[in-house]
């Protein structure tokens, strides 16, 4: 059964996450992007509810950044990696992020 309600298109991009707690930013690789939410590969286990702020490039000449909260996370087969949904967050509708979201999954498409 589908659950997405948004439009889904591929976005293997290399993005940073931070953690609400002080550290340094994790790189990542994401594989799809929704106006919802992003998927993405993790090193490390994280656990489902960790929220991250994630930095995502998605023009050349610009990137947004959006609040985000890990929904589910799964073992890659075979590997010692990990896939993980982030969800983002209501906040992040404030200011355009939304709209330039939409943008970008609307041209891939």
């Amino acid at each position: 059964m589908e659950r997405r309600k948004s439009l889904r298109t591929r976005f293997p991009q290399p993005i940073s996450l931070w953690s609400t707690e002080p550290q340094e930013p994790v790189g990542s690789l994401a594989c799809d992007l929704s106006e919802g939410g992003v998927r993405i590969n993790l090193p490390d286990f994280v656990a489902v509810g960790t929220e991250y702020t994630l930095q995502l490039p998605l023009f050349q000449d610009r990137s947004v950044e959006c609040p985000g909260r890990v929904v589910w996370v799964q073992k890659l087969p075979h590997m010692d990696r990990y896939q993980a949904g982030i969800r983002f967050k209501e906040e992040y509708s404030a200011g355009n992020t939304r709209q330039q979201i939409r943008k970008f999954v609307d041209q891939k498409r």
